[in-house]
């Protein structure tokens, strides 16, 4: 059925050029970070987010990841059209991630926790200092504070922050 947002997430991540792999914590975390990101920046995939250890978290996308792998090698739909303008930010953004030090992994979950405490944290944070001691104080050892702020310069280069 070409409602199903599993088959959604399906041409999102073959648009984007990322295989669904589920095998790996560090996997599951791009997945959750990727669709999070991607979903703020205009591709409608209808997955709910909420706060975790690790940033944003949304357990239907989880569920959703697992049942579609459990599908491989079944026909799915090649008729589903996703939004080409945000598609094309989403993969820009993905190939700047893929040049920086540290890893796909380490810059999506701080991008989206970045993003996440910035937009949705209550009360509300009023600024970008605020937002980083936040995220540096949540997660400590965890993220550099250079990176950090770099992060927001990501995030304002493509209209997250």
């Amino acid at each position: 059925m070409p409602g199903d947002r599993r088959l959604q997430l399906y041409r999102f991540l073959d648009t984007v050029g990322k295989p669904l792999d589920t095998s790996t914590f560090e996997k599951r975390l791009v997945l959750q970070k990727m669709v999070y990101v991607s979903q703020e920046m205009g591709v409608r995939l209808g997955y709910g987010f909420g706060w975790y250890y690790h940033g944003p978290y949304s357990p239907g996308l989880t569920k959703d990841a697992f049942e579609l792998e459990n599908l491989a090698g079944s026909d799915r739909p090649s008729d589903i059209r996703l939004p080409e303008t945000p598609i094309e930010r989403v993969k820009k953004l993905l190939a700047e991630i893929d040049r920086l030090p540290n890893g796909e992994g380490y810059w999506l979950e701080l991008l989206s926790s970045l993003h996440f405490i910035y937009t949705y944290a209550y009360p509300k944070i009023t600024s970008e200092e605020e937002a980083i001691e936040r995220v540096m104080k949540s997660k400590p050892g965890k993220f550099d504070e250079s990176d950090a702020k770099q992060g927001f310069k990501i995030l304002h280069k493509y209209g997250l922050a």
